[in-house]
């Protein structure tokens, strides 16, 4: 009786073309530029916080002053 591989494909994969590989690595170089910039905004938010603090701000206000300077984001009091 001949032993058979559970999970065996039937057919093999075809080898990546040199053109699909640099796809492949360029999509990963641009989703790590991505999560660099993100993690870098995300502490300098931080420490924009952390410094508007110390000189006396409440959480709130400090909160809402880094984001208009980080995010450019314009908060409109009423």
């Amino acid at each position: 009786m001949p032993k058979v591989k559970l999970g065996s494909k039937d057919k093999p994969k075809k080898p990546l073309t040199k053109l699909e590989k640099a796809e492949i690595r360029a999509a990963k170089m641009v989703d790590n530029e991505e999560q660099r910039k993100k993690a870098d905004i995300d502490k300098r938010y931080k420490e924009c916080i952390e410094y508007k603090m110390l000189k006396g701000h409440s959480r709130e206000m400090a909160t809402q002053m880094a984001k208009e300077l980080i995010y450019q984001e314009s908060i409109v009091s009423g």
